[in-house]
């Protein structure tokens, strides 16, 4: 992969990102922990999504997700405006009616 940006070291000169790993390797190890912490996040996060489409799917049949929302499949009601907004109410309906977490 080609990384063509330009970084600066501790004093303020550029440098490429091998040579700053090499001069500073708290940094590149501190920006390693924190990408590796984020990436953990997104994938609880893709797991509670994965769960919450898995109940829907169980209470209602196939639900279709767009960038205008949440519907489901067979006709039934249409969440939110946006993706996440949908699965937010999308959730909060599949608990009213008593499924999910």
């Amino acid at each position: 992969m080609s990384d063509d940006r330009q970084y600066r070291d501790i004093k303020g000169n550029p440098c490429s990102l091998d040579t700053l790993c090499r001069k500073e390797p708290e940094w590149a190890a501190n920006r390693i922990r924190a990408n590796l912490s984020r990436i953990a996040a997104l994938e609880s996060e893709l797991a509670d999504v994965r769960t919450l489409v898995s109940a829907l799917n169980g209470l209602t049949g196939d639900i279709v997700i767009t960038e205008h929302g949440v519907t489901l499949q067979d006709g039934g009601p249409h969440f939110g405006s946006d993706p996440w907004d949908g699965l937010a109410k999308a959730a909060a309906w599949v608990r009213e009616k008593g499924g999910g977490k």
